[in-house]
């Protein structure tokens, strides 16, 4: 895997939004200014917006809060979570390890490269701004089975967690999309590994639109997109991605316990909100 330390060390540095003066950065990288200059293309390549002041000063256009893999850990027992700077797709990072990977084990990142939706869809990912997720798990149950309910019984799973942090109007389209006011904020992806009539290896993708930089407005209503921050809500990454795993991990048990009867309590619970 390619090594991303030095570009990830210089996205913390400028990520609170703050100016930093060409002298602070190659002090704090301890590198020269041609080297910084190299891996600010790096940032650029990652869709990341950076202002650069006529004194070789530099800004991101907005903050970025970046996602912190001991503190996720440390609050998730039950399951490991992989946070990587840069991938391709999540749910692809898991499904070429599943040889290693334990029910419950989640792979996040700040930037994918080649995130996809449904039928291969591109899923627009920008550097450390939404929230992309996949969650590895050994299903006991056969492929049809798992492949009917598990999609939309995640979706409202996360459908339920955005109630319950205030949004309104949220509302799940069959089988795997979550709407905000008639426009598409989230998407699951299921995908299976392998399968036989008692076990299916899946993998559960969810991609989670906070706010869509780089994008226009027009845009996003071209594409029928929205995010939250399109309706005044910041929610803190951290906060709500250590809150969606641990309801997907809790809700797969029950999923596999009792699908039909956990699947109609959730929608139950969504209708009433």
């Amino acid at each position: 895997m390619i090594d991303y330390t030095i570009p990830m060390k210089l996205v913390q540095l400028l990520s609170n939004g703050n100016v930093c003066s060409q002298l602070h950065l190659t002090q704090k990288m301890r590198i020269c200014w041609l080297e910084i200059e190299q891996h600010m293309r790096t940032l650029k390549d990652w869709k990341i917006s950076i202002i650069k002041k006529k004194n070789n000063d530099y800004q991101l256009q907005s903050s970025i809060q970046l996602l912190n893999e001991d503190k996720i850990n440390a609050e998730l027992p039950g399951g490991r979570v992989i946070v990587l700077p840069v991938v391709d797709s999540t749910n692809q990072y898991l499904l070429d390890r599943t040889t290693f990977l334990k029910s419950g084990d989640v792979c996040t990142a700040e930037y994918q490269q080649a995130g996809r939706g449904k039928y291969g869809s591109q899923w627009f990912s920008p550097f450390g701004s939404n929230l992309y997720l996949s969650m590895y798990w050994l299903l006991d149950k056969g492929l049809q089975t798992a492949t009917m309910h598990l999609s939309v019984f995640i979706s409202i799973i996360i459908a339920n967690i955005l109630r319950e942090q205030g949004i309104s109007d949220i509302k799940v389209k069959w089988p795997n999309d979550i709407y905000l006011q008639d426009r598409k904020l989230a998407g699951i992806l299921v995908e299976i590994k392998g399968s036989n009539k008692h076990r299916s290896e899946i993998i559960i993708g969810a991609g989670i639109n906070l706010a869509m930089v780089g994008l226009s407005k027009n845009l996003l209503l071209q594409k029928n997109w929205i995010d939250l921050q399109e309706i005044g809500v910041n929610l803190d990454r951290h906060g709500l991605l250590v809150i969606i795993i641990d309801a997907m991990r809790k809700a797969l048990i029950q999923f596999e316990q009792s699908q039909s009867t956990t699947l109609l309590k959730c929608m139950k619970k969504l209708e009433k909100n």
